[in-house]
């Protein structure tokens, strides 16, 4: 809440009245249901309503980087063993193990936009499309040789 004041010349300000501000984050699981999810947020706001920041993400992304890490050692694991085998040797124990890159926490695609608030009204529903993504895990594996 912030006042509002009116300026004048050679005189103190004086107060017109308050602005409130309220903002709301608002978690959408179907994206099928979104736009509906905005008109309707649009709706109660009245004529100052902004929308800004939406953003499409993966619900479980961790998960998903679990998955990813247990492919990148199963994939560096059979390259050791096959670099082993090809020098005459047998795989060893882990000297080490490191995640050397990963994508940042979840994919956020930001389409922050200037939206016509009576278009967005009077629309059923706000077009939001579903897209794909893909995330990556590298890592870094040093075996002991025997």
């Amino acid at each position: 809440m912030n006042p509002v004041l009116d300026y004048h010349s050679n005189e103190p300000p004086t107060l017109r009245g308050y602005r409130a501000r309220q903002q709301a984050r608002v978690t959408v699981s179907e994206l099928r249901k979104a736009g509906k999810a905005i008109a309707a947020a649009v709706d109660v706001g009245a004529n100052n309503a902004r929308v800004k920041g939406i953003s499409l993400g993966l619900p479980d992304v961790e998960a998903v980087l679990d998955e990813a890490r247990e492919a990148a050692v199963g994939e560096a694991t059979a390259k050791a063993e096959q670099y082993a085998q090809a020098s005459g040797q047998s795989l060893g124990e882990v000297l080490t193990l490191r995640e050397v890159t990963s994508q940042p926490e979840g994919p956020e695609q930001d389409y922050s936009a200037s939206m016509d608030v009576n278009a967005l009204r009077s629309a059923a529903r706000v077009p939001i499309r579903a897209g794909e993504d893909e995330l990556s895990v590298q890592v870094e594996v040093v075996w002991e040789f025997e």
